[in-house]
């Protein structure tokens, strides 16, 4: 009988240990799945951040240059942007953008917005010198 108490217990041990290499193997893969995703998010805020300031800085006072316009021409960058951001915001993350709804509390949704944004001042920028100046290359 002590026998195989000591042969059953063994059989345990044994059972037991390579469970817990089989979870151990299981949970480290998810640790680093989750360290991965934190990582990209983290590299995609510093982008959206760069981005921004680009919307903001860059195209404000690019437009300044523009004689028609002047310092207004920040303002109004100001503006769109701000109006930008969260309507597309809004319209991206109930489907009516697209099929794909994305959550408007994520990095990615913030960076599409950004984006928008982005076209956005581009076709004001290019209507505005256009009204400006006649002689444009295209």
């Amino acid at each position: 009988m002590r026998k195989t108490v000591g042969i059953t217990s063994i059989i345990v041990i044994f059972l037991a240990a390579i469970l817990m290499v089989f979870v151990n193997r299981q949970s480290a893969g998810t640790v680093v799945e989750a360290a991965a995703s934190g990582l990209r998010q983290v590299q995609q805020y510093n982008f959206s951040i760069n981005i921004l300031a680009m919307l903001l800085v860059g195209f404000g006072f690019l437009m300044v240059f523009v004689k028609k316009y002047g310092y207004s021409a920040t303002t109004g960058t100001y503006i769109v942007v701000a109006a930008a951001l969260p309507l597309y915001l809004l319209l991206r993350s109930t489907g009516v953008l697209s099929a794909e709804a994305v959550p408007a509390n994520t990095i990615h949704a913030l960076l599409l917005a950004e984006f928008a944004a982005a076209a956005a001042l581009i076709s004001w920028a290019l209507s505005s010198a256009d009204s400006v100046s006649t002689n444009m290359p295209f």
